[in-house]
């Protein structure tokens, strides 16, 4: 059940910009297993997916729902055609919606990735 896109699309480049213009670190392509992710921000301990034509809603929310659960991540979904136009609300909802927790969740997530 694991999808690896290898190319990297525009959209995908231009979160990954916005986000290190805005001193985001993060990590690119990320393997929670089953899964590999698009952006895995530790600091807030989220994920960041650019949803290309690839993407499927019913697929995406059980996928969701598994790293949830699996690894205590909040996943944010950015729609690869609107990207300029609301990267920055989904990131900052994304973001506010996870701080307080992040530390706590991350550390959980650690026993089951511990490279991470």
């Amino acid at each position: 059940m694991s999808e690896r896109v290898t190319a990297v699309s525009d959209a995908h480049l231009s979160v990954i910009h916005w986000l290190q213009r805005h001193g985001v670190e993060l990590i690119e392509e990320v393997t929670f297993p089953p899964f590999t992710v698009d952006c895995y921000v530790p600091r807030f301990h989220v994920v960041i997916e650019v949803d290309g034509p690839q993407h499927r809603a019913s697929r995406d929310k059980k996928r969701d729902l598994y790293l949830g659960e699996a690894y205590n991540l909040l996943v944010g979904h950015i729609p690869a055609g609107a990207v300029e136009k609301v990267v920055h609300d989904e990131v900052v909802r994304l973001f506010r919606s996870a701080a307080d927790t992040a530390r706590v969740r991350r550390q959980e997530c650690l026993m089951r990735v511990p490279g991470l």
